[in-house]
């Protein structure tokens, strides 16, 4: 590792970005594994069919010579090679390497209920010739170009040198994979699966112009290849003007600030919005280092157990009047001004308010206890016997308004969890507040919660968190409340299937107004990232979405 620092001596000679990094990736397996680190260093070391510009927020090609043509006849992409895309070995990519990326990932997929989603509209890979392969698909869909985003190019005879996947076809992998595992695709996927191609950095080779030299406990260097192929095209993820990019390890909030007073990194984020107050507040950091605050593609929200059945608990939230009124108890405005210094913005959507299809139209669920007793006592909530607790008879059984509220064990999100149980208590209602550490596990699988504070990650491409509402995302999908709508179900369905962005918009109104009104989930707030990065840098590309800063673009200032 750099230990110097990016001003020592050693550094000086070549243009070296120091970045903190909140983990170490346990794995960088080109298909499996998702986590925020290992997406952003794949941001430099692997090519993309397509790639969302960070910027512009516009697809554009890169291991593909244009943007995909879509044929309406045959529900199909036309897809086109760029003839200067090579490996590291020199060979150039062909439909072949293109078809076997797919390929890959849908063998992961078939083992990952909610990775095989991304898959389930691809019908099949037609190869035309070495530069030319067709994509079809089940019907059209807004997402069909963005998902080419998603996944990295590989080179099909570095991971699969005896050709084992060209035997079989996307479309019969895809229907018929257990009856097609004969010993050799057993054996491939066993040992492409393994950690040799997720640990070892002999085995991890991709199409970005940088390379992993060194990934230890203390983070990952990447270093700029001699022989690049991509030409600098004005956009983000193709600029390679620094050598060497170290990602360095530092999860402790103090160790970072320190990094910071003493210039020991180039770029930093990560921090709360009390950790980002703080750091701002200090000349030494804020004459060396500009905070560029951008906003976020994701947004907190609880979710309110439409179907407790599944987990035999009450079915507190199964009345939509008793999920109105809990909005109504949520201190919102009060929990942004205390916590969040003004990095945080309320929302009434699961779609950004960065993008035009946000329904502005939608009135906020203000904080009013007067208006929420009386929506529980439309639904037969009452204090019966005086007790300060509401209760009501369910199914000839008096039962108290007791609730559990859960959120992940994160501090910022146990201090925002604690002032909305305060505001709910206001209103006669009993609520426990638990923080576990499987709580993935609890609100994705297991449904077992009355109400859950959490995030979720958007994008600003044309895809939307759909699957929070899709009656067949649940249980074993992303549909965590449980909610049911064949109406919403209809719409969504459509608006996946339409091209003209007006209107889907429409649709998406709709969409938005029907889940404001029957509220599965109450939405909290998106935020803004603030990202610090030092002021000797120029071209400092800034962003909302991954990687957050391109610091493949960063150039030094010349002394003028």
């Amino acid at each position: 590792m750099y230990a110097c620092g990016p001003d020592s001596a050693e550094n000086k000679e070549r243009n070296v970005v120091v970045s903190h990094i909140l983990n170490i990736p346990e794995t960088l397996h080109p298909v499996s594994n998702h986590t925020q680190e290992r997406l952003e260093i794949f941001s430099y070391i692997h090519g993309y069919m397509v790639r969302e510009d960070i910027i512009s927020h516009d697809l554009v090609p890169e291991v593909l010579a244009e943007m995909p043509q879509f044929n309406k006849t045959s529900t199909s992409y036309r897809c086109k090679v760029n003839p200067a895309a090579r490996f590291d070995d020199g060979s150039e990519v062909t439909s072949a390497d293109i078809a076997f990326s797919i390929k890959a990932n849908l063998c992961m997929a078939l083992n990952d209920v909610i990775s095989l989603s991304t898959f389930y509209n691809m019908s099949r890979v037609e190869i035309i010739d070495p530069h030319t392969l067709d994509i079809f698909y089940e019907e059209a869909n807004i997402d069909d170009v963005y998902m080419m985003s998603e996944y990295p190019v590989l080179q099909a005879s570095f991971y699969d040198s005896a050709n084992v996947l060209g035997s079989f076809s996307f479309a019969q992998m895809k229907q018929h994979y257990d009856s097609l595992k004969t010993p050799s695709l057993q054996e491939w996927v066993n040992v492409f699966m393994s950690a040799k191609y997720g640990t070892e950095l002999d085995n991890i080779n991709g199409l970005g112009a940088y390379k992993i030299v060194k990934w230890d406990e203390s983070g990952v260097v990447l270093s700029k290849k001699e022989q690049v192929w991509q030409q600098d095209n004005g956009y983000a993820f193709a600029h390679n003007v620094v050598d060497d990019i170290v990602l360095k390890y530092s999860a402790d909030y103090t160790a970072r600030m320190l990094d910071l007073k003493n210039h020991l990194v180039d770029v930093s984020m990560g921090f709360n919005s009390k950790e980002l107050a703080e750091l701002t507040s200090d000349t030494n950091i804020t004459n060396h280092y500009n905070v560029n605050m951008e906003p976020l593609y994701s947004h907190t929200l609880i979710a309110l157990n439409l179907r407790p059945d599944v987990s035999h608990r009450t079915p507190y939230f199964a009345d939509p009047l008793v999920r109105k009124a809990l909005a109504h108890l949520i201190p919102i405005d009060l929990a942004m001004e205390k916590l969040s210094n003004g990095t945080a913005i309320r929302v009434t959507s699961s779609i950004s308010p960065n993008k035009a299809e946000y329904n502005r139209n939608l009135t906020l669920y203000d904080y009013n206890r007067e208006t929420a007793l009386k929506l529980l006592a439309e639904a037969g909530w009452t204090d019966s016997d005086n007790d300060g607790v509401l209760d009501k008879l369910i199914d000839g059984k008096k039962s108290k308004l007791s609730l559990v509220f859960l959120c992940p064990p994160a501090p910022l999100f146990q201090a925002v969890a604690r002032m909305f149980c305060d505001g709910i208590r206001e209103a006669g209602i009993e609520v426990t507040l638990e923080s576990p550490e499987n709580w993935r596990e609890v609100l994705m699988k297991e449904h077992n919660f009355d109400c859950f504070l959490f995030s979720i990650n958007n994008s600003p491409g044309p895809s939307y968190p759909f699957p929070l509402f899709d009656s067949e995302e649940f249980p074993m999908g992303n549909n965590f409340s449980g909610y049911e709508n064949p109406v919403v179900d209809s719409l969504m369905g459509e608006a996946y299937r339409t091209f003209d962005l007006e209107k889907r918009k429409k649709m998406l109104f709709r969409i938005q107004e029907i889940l404001h009104n029957e509220l599965p989930y109450i939405y909290i707030s998106t935020g803004r990232r603030g990202i610090l990065v030092s002021n000797k840098y120029k071209n400092v590309q800034c962003s909302g979405v991954m990687p957050f800063v391109m610091l493949n673009s960063l150039e030094l200032k010349t002394d003028e």
